[in-house]
C-alpha cells in the first residue's frame, strides 16, 4: 500500500497509507438509503423496487430525497447535482432518508446536508479516496522503526482534512513512556562512565 505521509508523534512513527480494499460505506442498516437502476453498477442498500414502486414508497413514507448522478469515464464518480457530460453521465437513482429514521437519530438537523455528505463519502469510496494508518515504535537513539504497534483503516476523504486520518492516528499513538527512576540512574551512570573514558583518552 502506498505511503502518502510519514511523521513522528510521541516518539512513534506514523505512516498514512492508501486503503486499497475499503468496505462499501453504504451499509445495509445505515440511516441513509441508496436505490439505483443501472445496468452495470448497483452499490445501493435499498433494493427490490421499480422506479414506479419507489415513487409510491416515497409518497407513503414522506421520504426526503436527492437525485443520485453517476459519471462513468475512466472510473466512476457520483454526486447529487449532476455532471456536464451528457454521454457518460446521468441520474441512476436516489439517495433518501425517512422522517421516522430521522426522529430516531440524535444530532441530525438538516437531512439534505446528511444526504449530500453521505454521497460524498460514497464518492470517496468509488474514487479510492480512502486511507488508513500504521504505528511503529521508534528507536530513541537512531530513529529506526523497532516494532509494529497498531493500525486502522477505512478513513474516507482527503488524508489531511480536519478530523481525518491524521488526527485519528495521533489519538491512537500511545502516550510518551515515562522514564523510571531506575532507568534514569542507569543511564546517568553509563553517561558518567563514558565521560570518564573520554577524559582518559586525552
Amino acid at each position: 500500500m502506498e505511503t502518502v505521509k510519514t511523521f513522528t508523534h510521541n516518539g512513534y512513527t506514523v505512516k498514512i497509507k492508501h486503503d486499497e480494499d475499503p468496505c462499501n460505506p453504504i451499509l445495509d442498516d445505515y440511516l441513509v438509503k441508496v436505490i439505483m437502476w443501472h445496468k452495470n453498477y448497483d452499490f445501493g442498500n435499498f433494493k427490490g423496487y421499480s422506479p414506479e414502486e419507489f415513487e409510491e414508497f416515497c409518497k407513503e413514507e414522506g421520504a426526503i430525497r436527492l437525485p443520485l448522478y453517476l459519471y462513468d469515464h475512466s472510473g466512476v464518480t457520483v454526486n447529487t447535482t449532476g455532471f456536464n457530460c451528457p454521454w457518460d453521465s446521468g441520474q441512476v437513482g436516489w439517495v433518501f432518508v425517512t422522517p421516522d429514521d430521522l426522529v430516531a437519530t440524535v444530532g441530525v438537523l438538516d437531512p439534505y446536508e446528511l444526504l449530500v455528505s453521505m454521497v460524498k463519502v460514497l464518492d470517496d469510496y468509488l474514487t479510492g479516496n480512502c486511507f488508513g494508518f500504521e504505528i511503529y515504535k521508534t528507536c530513541a537513539s537512531c530513529g529506526a522503526e523497532e516494532e509494529f504497534i497498531d493500525s486502522c483503516w477505512g478513513f474516507f476523504g482527503d488524508y489531511d482534512q480536519e478530523d481525518g486520518v491524521i488526527d485519528a492516528a495521533k489519538e491512537a499513538v500511545p502516550e510518551p513512556e515515562k522514564e523510571s527512576p531506575e532507568s534514569w540512574s542507569a543511564r546517568q551512570s553509563n553517561q558518567e562512565i563514558s565521560n570518564k573514558r573520554g577524559s582518559y583518552a586525552i
